[in-house]
């Protein structure tokens, strides 16, 4: 029922004077006589959708800004590890190597002195094994331990061999070459640095952070062109508030005019013949794209400022309907409004809650007129205390109290004769032939005015 409400009452009551005068409320008034407020709700939507882009946009700059060192020093360790290149297991293989070059004089010459010992001086261990070997083969059928012996002794002679061909191959390959060592010692001490400098055990450890650095890398790349995105879209954004921010602004213009003279015939048919009203529309800024500081200066309403000027007298000038006005004149120009939408909105129970407040005599004869126009076009209750508006009603409904133990309030409707009775106590306190006769004319005259 809540939802339902504003599409099925339209509920006027002795706030509205105050409301009048905000410039928010006048601006509802125009908007509502120009058809624009679908238009200002899409302009509302787009206008908050636009507030949280730009609150995305400053998070993610300010994440970014506090990001940004630690990213450049993610980039130069990305960098010194990729020049670094160290491949899988190059600190052990490299170790082993260095090792090997470090000893190499003295494999030399420890392989050397076995070839020479072993192969190549007279009377060689290989030559003298042979000999052995030689002279055992011709007892080796006589005795079983001989065999073996013979046998021992031709296995060895094949280890000499083999031990022979293993030294020439290390000892051609050595290379004792001083660069070389250099080389090894810078590369060692580069990758050692680098442990110690990122407080890791293994070259395994360097790679995986190479990797986590990489990819975090890629990451606040993905994140800057995100933000890039976010920018265009909000500078799009920006364009198309722009662009229904002037569209709100033209029809606002072009209905501004024709209301304030809709109005000033509405107001100058409710005792007020010199009246002069007009609604100037101002732009509260200019919305310049690439400044986001610009766009506070903004309401979810567009970029306009609405204020209603009136004179009640001739040659006055206009003013600030909330200089100028009186609490009687405000009743009349919210009525004169009322005149005025009826004729822009769909049919509504409109309530006026005393509508009469601050009028009486003629004017009071003026309002009864106008809202009994309002009421050929749309459905109209009046809560009055005045009985020209009273007479003025196709149904009167008088309001009851009654005292106990609890009040009570009840409403009843009156047949013609109860119905002049109750105008004749609005009129004078009392159902005095004087006043019953008075009236019975009011009802009589405002009925002859209904049906012209």
């Amino acid at each position: 029922m809540k939802s339902l409400k504003p599409l099925l009452l339209d509920f006027h009551h002795q706030r509205d004077q105050q409301k009048i005068l905000l410039s928010a409320y006048q601006l509802e008034i125009v908007d509502r006589f120009a058809g624009c407020v679908d238009l200002r709700e899409e302009f509302r939507r787009d206008w908050h959708a636009l507030k949280r882009l730009r609150a995305e946009l400053e998070a993610m700059q300010k994440q970014q800004e506090e990001q940004s060192r630690m990213i450049e020093l993610y980039r130069y360790q990305f960098a010194e590890l990729e020049s670094a290149d160290i491949k899988t297991g190059e600190d052990i293989a490299l170790q082993k190597e260095y090792e090997l070059l470090s000893h190499s004089m003295d494999i030399l010459s420890l392989g050397q002195s076995m070839n020479q010992t072993m192969f190549e001086s007279e009377n060689s261990i290989f030559d003298r094994l042979g000999h052995f070997a030689g002279q055992l083969e011709q007892y080796k059928s006589l005795n079983h331990s001989l065999q073996n012996a013979g046998r021992y002794l031709a296995d060895a002679l094949e280890a000499l061999r083999s031990t022979s061909f293993e030294l020439s191959g290390i000892l051609d390959s050595l290379n004792p070459d001083p660069i070389r060592i250099s080389e090894i010692e810078e590369r060692l001490n580069l990758i050692n640095s680098l442990l110690h400098k990122h407080r890791v055990k293994s070259v395994e450890d360097l790679q995986q952070l190479f990797a986590q650095r990489k990819a975090e890398i890629a990451a606040a790349q993905s994140f800057e062109s995100n933000i890039n995105d976010t920018r265009k879209k909000l500078d799009d954004s920006i364009l198309a508030i722009i662009e229904k921010a002037d569209e709100l602004s033209q029809i606002r213009q072009k209905a501004a005019q024709k209301l304030s003279s809709a109005l000033e015939q509405s107001i100058r048919k409710l005792a007020m013949k010199d009246a002069r009203f007009k609604i100037r529309i101002d732009k509260k800024s200019k919305i310049q794209i690439n400044n986001l500081d610009a766009l506070s200066a903004f309401s979810d309403t567009g970029q306009d400022r609405v204020e209603f000027l009136f004179s009640a007298n001739a040659g006055s000038e206009l003013k600030s309907l909330a200089a100028v006005a009186s609490g009687g004149e405000m009743s009349r120009i919210l009525l004169g409004i009322k005149e005025v939408l009826v004729s822009k909105e769909s049919a509504r129970l409109l309530i006026l809650d005393e509508i009469d407040a601050g009028i009486g005599g003629k004017t009071a004869d003026k309002v009864a007129a106008c809202i009994a126009q309002i009421a050929t076009k749309h459905p109209v209750l009046v809560v009055t205390h005045l009985a020209q508006i009273a007479a003025a009603a196709n149904t009167h409904i008088a309001v009851e109290k009654s005292a106990g133990t609890k009040t009570s309030v009840s409403l009843r409707v009156l047949n013609r004769k109860e119905r002049i009775s109750e105008l004749a106590r609005m009129l004078s306190g009392s159902a005095s032939p004087t006043a019953l006769k008075h009236a019975e004319e009011l009802i009589s005259k405002n009925k002859e005015e209904q049906s012209e």
